[in-house]
């Protein structure tokens, strides 16, 4: 899939607007905050799908506009729901720039857009999450061009996901039977054995069933590391974890295993290499 970017006011922190011949339905737009002013032509009246970032906290809120009073009239209406998020710093517009007569946007279809979406916030994978201050579930209605819809879901997921916002990755299912060997780590330390596995589709580690786990902690062990272990102990007997338990990083999981400080590269695998020497995030 080729995106088309579009630097609207020729630089990187300007309105962006990305297209694609995959769908030429739609368009998506990436506008700052400080950029809403600037938005008059009539791109920015459409009927469509919103989402207000707020990037430092991890908030968002997806919306919609089905009059024709468009978007960007909407989102400065000061008693609507969005103004649970008020330190937003980024608008995503999703909207349709297909010709009058062929429209695909109508009431309808935009308000079960807008479910979609929302239902994808709520499920994306762990590490993605946003915290999605929507109130309620938005509605969703019958309509008969789904294979449309969905079509439009997964094209515009992958442009959001280009103009860099990962809040709508969805996890995939980890399968431990076929994990390349290179991926597959062992760690030896204070007379413990582990296992790891590096969960390619969604970029995790997971702490393998089977592994030995300290019963005690060194003295000079992190909080961190304390509350990690704690928030496992229901998977552990005997000293032996029972369930696969997924982390973002190596390190962490060195640390759970040990109850002390240790370094995701002493984790090798049958070659001798660490998973910070071969997995490049």
């Amino acid at each position: 899939m080729i995106i088309d970017v579009e630097l609207l006011d020729q630089r990187p922190d300007g309105r962006v607007v990305c297209t694609t011949e995959d769908n030429t339905t739609i368009a998506v737009y990436k506008i700052p905050k400080s950029m809403i002013d600037l938005c008059i032509e009539d791109v920015y009246k459409k009927s469509g799908v919103y989402f207000l970032v707020e990037s430092k906290n991890k908030k968002v809120y997806v919306g919609k506009s089905t009059n024709n009073k468009g978007i960007i009239n909407r989102i400065n209406v000061k008693d609507k729901p969005h103004i649970r998020i008020k330190d937003w710093d980024w608008l995503l517009l999703v909207v349709d720039i297909t010709a009058t007569v062929r429209k695909v946007f109508n009431s309808d279809f935009i308000s079960n857009l807008e479910n979609k979406y929302w239902a994808l916030l709520k499920s994306a994978a762990d590490g993605y999450k946003y915290n999605v201050v929507n109130e309620g579930t938005p509605p969703k209605f019958k309509i008969n061009n789904l294979d449309t819809l969905n079509k439009i879901i997964d094209c515009s997921s992958k442009m959001i996901y280009a103009l860099g916002f990962e809040f709508l990755i969805q996890a995939k299912p980890f399968d431990i039977q076929n994990v390349e060997d290179k991926y597959l780590f062992e760690l030896k330390i204070r007379n413990i054995e582990a296992k790891l596995a590096y969960d390619v589709n969604n970029r995790r580690y997971w702490l393998l069933k089977g592994s030995n786990i300290a019963s005690k902690e060194v003295e000079s062990c992190y909080s961190w590391i304390s509350d990690s272990r704690k928030a496992i102990k229901k998977f552990i007997k005997n000293g032996v974890l029972n369930e696969n338990i997924v982390y973002d990083n190596p390190s962490r999981a060195a640390g759970v295993v040990a109850g002390a400080s240790v370094s995701g590269n002493e984790w090798k695998n049958s070659e001798g290499k660490s998973p910070l020497s071969i997995i490049k995030k």
